[in-house]
């Protein structure tokens, strides 16, 4: 849906909008900004730049540094939920008024080179099952871990935001080895984890994605939508 909008995120960048996110919801669990932006030497104009681009080390170099601050190893995990899109100065904010879920999960991913080029999501709907998949882009598994941690619990997160039940997963699949007890993963996923795995990914079942979303609003999301193709003043 925002094929209109002209910047795109360069390989191996994130944008300053996607780690401001990050930022946000870590400061909401307790961890301290200028400490976390020290840590990354960056200053606040260079993160509220709203097209910056960051190099994907520094995204890196932030969950660690969140993790380290928090004391919490899950803390990936957790910001997936607490980091969530809220307002619309984030783009992801607009798909939560699409009408089923399987327009949110194409239009979120859609958008994932607006936030960042160090992994890309393909959809595939097939008959039985629809799937997520990360593809690190020859990166160390490891290395990304806690980004693909955020990025799978963001997803699953807004699914269980869409139908009135929520969107149940089947399956979650990790490249990565576990960073910590894997009945952890278990818990927050609602399912059993499985690491090691050909591909990172969060398995659905397909039929579940058309059911209607209760935030359905697609006057609101093509007038934001609009708004946001306006060129800049």
């Amino acid at each position: 849906i925002l094929h209109s909008l002209p910047t795109r995120r360069s390989s191996d960048l994130v944008g300053t909008n996607f780690v401001g996110r990050i930022l946000r919801g870590a400061v909401d669990l307790g961890a301290s900004r200028p400490r976390l932006l020290d840590a990354l030497g960056l200053s606040e104009a260079s993160i509220r730049n709203p097209i910056g681009q960051l190099s994907s080390i520094l995204l890196a170099r932030l969950f660690e540094a969140i993790e380290q601050q928090l004391s919490e190893p899950t803390a990936a995990l957790i910001l997936g939920v607490s980091a969530r899109p809220s307002c619309f100065s984030d783009l992801g904010f607009i798909t939560r008024f699409a009408e089923t879920p399987r327009q949110t999960i194409a239009e979120t991913v859609s958008m994932q080179t607006f936030r960042q080029a160090v992994w890309k999501i393909e959809a595939q709907f097939g008959n039985r099952e629809a799937s997520l998949v990360w593809n690190g882009k020859g990166l160390d598994d490891q290395y990304l871990a806690p980004s693909l941690e955020f990025s799978a619990a963001s997803y699953s997160n807004m699914a269980r935001e869409g139908p009135t039940d929520g969107l149940p997963l089947k399956e979650v699949h990790f490249r990565h080895l576990p960073r910590f007890d894997p009945a952890i993963y278990d818990s927050h996923f609602g399912v059993k984890v499985r690491f090691g795995a050909l591909n990172t990914a969060l398995i659905f079942d397909n039929a579940s994605l058309d059911m209607p979303s209760p935030r359905a609003n697609a006057a609101l999301q093509q007038a934001i939508l609009e708004r946001f193709s306006q060129p800049p003043k």
